[in-house]
C-alpha cells in the first residue's frame, strides 16, 4: 500500500512540475531565437562596415605591428628599431648524395664506349 501511495505521489509531482518545465524550455527557445536574430543583424552590419565581430588575437596584433614597422622601414620614414631583431634565412644547400655509389646513366661506362647520347 505504501508503494502505491509513493508511486501516486510521484505521478502528481510530475503532473504539477511538467508545465513549469515545458514553459522553461519554451522561454529558452524564444530567447535563443532572439539572440540568433540579434547576432545575425549585428554581424551583417559589421561586415558591411568592413570590420570584424571578433577581437584580434595577440599573434595578429604582433604580426601587424611587425609588418607596419617593416613597411615604414622600407619607405625610410622611421629609423631602425632595435626591438625588432633581423633574422636571415639559413643559407643551407641540400645536396643529393648517392650512398650506394651506383653508376650514373649518363656516364660513358653505363652507355657503352661506342654509343652516343642523343
Amino acid at each position: 500500500m505504501l508503494a502505491l501511495i509513493k508511486t501516486f505521489g510521484k505521478g502528481l509531482l510530475y503532473i504539477i512540475a511538467l508545465p513549469f518545465f515545458v514553459v522553461a524550455i519554451a522561454l529558452g527557445a524564444v530567447l535563443a531565437v532572439f539572440v540568433f536574430i540579434y547576432l545575425l543583424l549585428k554581424s551583417i552590419i559589421t561586415f558591411f562596415k568592413g570590420r570584424t565581430i571578433f577581437t584580434p588575437l595577440a599573434e595578429e596584433v604582433e604580426a601587424n605591428r611587425i609588418i607596419n614597422i617593416n613597411q615604414e622601414n622600407q619607405k625610410g620614414n622611421i629609423p631602425y628599431h632595435p626591438e625588432v631583431k633581423e633574422t636571415r634565412a639559413l643559407d643551407t644547400v641540400l645536396q643529393e648524395t648517392d650512398f650506394y655509389e651506383t653508376e650514373s646513366l649518363n656516364s660513358k661506362e653505363s652507355i657503352g664506349e661506342n654509343d652516343e647520347l642523343k
